[in-house]
């Protein structure tokens, strides 16, 4: 029977691999991504209870089509925030100001990527329902930690945007 990876290893190599993604887009387009992580986070708590009434047939569109499946409430949750997420990175024809002299610095990118990839994480957690939750919080000190901290994710990539963007204004 072969061995699973931890969560442990499976949370690392995901903020591995996002620093990686942050430096193979455009150095600029990783605030673009944090940006849509922030308004991904908001349509999902906004509109998932709206749709899961829509799926479990208690909902209808134009007063008749509705659908009925089992879909769990992280299956929504976790849809509508990925996908915005998807959406607005890859379609809303946002870009950095890389013309104005505001490209970031490596450190910043590993900071922004990094910080984008533990709020994407604490937010899919939030999303399990409480068992799933509490088991995977007691078997991996990575995902206690990234949950437990929810709010310095949300918090710390303002307070970036606010520093990095003094220095950027500076550059002119």
């Amino acid at each position: 029977m072969p061995a699973l990876p931890s969560w442990d290893l499976l949370l690392t190599l995901f903020v591995l691999v996002s620093v990686a993604y942050g430096f193979m887009i455009q150095r600029e387009r990783v605030i673009v991504t944090l940006l849509s992580i922030y308004v991904g986070f908001v349509v999902s708590q906004l509109l998932s209870d709206t749709i899961a009434q829509f799926f479990a047939g208690e909902k209808t569109v134009g007063g008749s089509f509705f659908i009925r499946s089992s879909a769990s409430p992280f299956s929504i949750h976790a849809a509508l925030f990925l996908g915005c997420v998807a959406l607005i990175t890859a379609k809303s024809g946002l870009s950095g100001n890389r013309e104005r002299g505001g490209s970031l610095s490596t450190i910043e990118v590993v900071a922004y990527a990094g910080l984008n990839a533990a709020l994407i994480a604490s937010v899919l957690i939030g999303y399990l329902d409480p068992a799933a939750q509490a088991t995977l919080l007691e078997t991996s000190k990575n995902a206690a930690f990234v949950f437990s901290h929810q709010a310095w994710w949300l918090i710390a990539p303002i307070l970036l945007m606010i520093i990095t963007g003094h220095q950027s204004r500076n550059d002119y």
